[in-house]
């Protein structure tokens, strides 16, 4: 469960198809209402979505996937739609 109340906790992986090996990105992730406006939206850097049992991983392998956790507070019932990018 998230630490945090009227949190939301995401588990997933992250899949690199490039040829070679890829610094860690930025993760951003953003939900919208149903008109399309933002209503929450937050960036994390590596070192706060890589698990304890990943610390010492600095870039993503190719098809090897990467077990990510990230915990973010509740956007509520207007944020019907999501979106994560990559930076």
């Amino acid at each position: 469960p998230p630490t945090q109340h009227h949190a939301l906790l995401l588990h997933l992986p992250l899949i690199s198809d490039a040829a070679s090996a890829q610094p860690l990105p930025f993760l951003e992730i953003s939900f919208s209402d149903i008109n399309g406006r933002l209503v929450a939206m937050r960036r994390f850097h590596p070192e706060e979505y890589v698990g304890a049992d990943y610390r010492g991983i600095r870039q993503l392998q190719p098809s090897e996937p990467l077990p990510i956790r990230l915990e973010i507070n509740d956007p509520g019932t207007a944020g019907i739609s999501y979106r994560f990018e990559f930076l």
